[in-house]
């Protein structure tokens, strides 16, 4: 009797297993990984509760293991769950981002939306990849009568300098270059009225994080402070209406108040 109850409760709690993981993770193609952990558990179980070696007499012990394994899992996804709740989209590795042209340039599609982005230089979206269509979704905003504020860092700040020895980067040439391009390609082209919805500003301080909020989504990305920890970042995008973006929007404004207005007659 004792080891007939011992199988039930296997193939009960395994079956029990896989249904809320079904629930909560099985149609989310960000727990993929996940999902193939709980399903080699969740078959370790099973196997436990289907085996010939359960008649013999298993050890109790035996079946905890596998349940306090799924367990945890179980507590770990539900913790995600509750931050998926409240607005978080996606937690992934920018390193593994840096060359999906399609998730950057996603990013800037929506047209019918203000665009604000905050990075140290704006020069990975002016590469020969991404340069066309991102100058385009600026143009195409300004056109619908949608604002776009830009922050980058101030050229040649003392601040500044003293990162780009730390990095051994020219943060303040791909500046300068990022504010060229701006203007032969965008400034120029403006009427008066757009030029009202086009703010670009220099930051005198570190930028500390990219900051991208496409009236759809908020992108986050901290910067790493150490040369050796560069492309080891991480990237989090979050629903628009999510409650965790609130202190980003106050920082992104009270930056962008604070910066320079960018003298385009100086601009070379």
């Amino acid at each position: 009797l004792a080891t007939i109850c011992l199988g039930i409760l296997a193939s009960i709690i395994a079956s029990l297993i896989f249904s809320v993981f079904s629930l909560y993770v099985l149609n989310d193609p960000d727990h993929e990984e996940e999902m193939g952990a709980i399903n080699e558990l969740n078959n370790g179980v099973n196997k436990i509760a289907s085996s010939a070696v359960i008649a013999d007499g298993v050890k109790c012990d035996i079946i905890h293991q596998q349940v306090n394994a799924n367990a945890k899992k179980i507590e770990e996804v539900n913790s995600f769950k509750k931050i998926k709740d409240r607005g978080l989209r996606t937690i992934r590795s920018k390193e593994d981002l840096d060359h999906k042209q399609e998730f950057w340039l996603n990013l800037v599609q929506n047209y019918d939306a203000p665009l604000d982005i905050a990075s140290r230089t704006l020069s990975p979206w002016l590469k020969a990849a991404y340069r066309e269509k991102f100058l385009l979704s600026i143009e195409q905003r300004l056109k619908n009568g949608h604002d776009v504020h830009l922050l980058i860092q101030k050229p040649n700040s003392v601040d500044i300098k003293k990162l780009e020895v730390k990095l051994g980067k020219n943060i303040s040439k791909s500046a300068g270059d990022t504010l060229s391009v701006l203007k032969s390609n965008i400034w120029g082209n403006l009427t008066d009225d757009q030029k009202k919805l086009f703010i670009v500003k220099v930051c005198e301080s570190v930028i500390p994080y990219i900051y991208i909020d496409n009236g759809q989504s908020v992108t986050i990305s901290p910067y790493m402070a150490s040369s050796k920890a560069q492309g080891r970042s991480f990237l989090v995008v979050f629903d628009h209406t999510s409650q965790y973006i609130e202190g980003f929007d106050d920082d992104f404004s009270e930056l962008l108040n604070e910066a320079d207005d960018v003298d385009w007659g100086t601009v070379k």
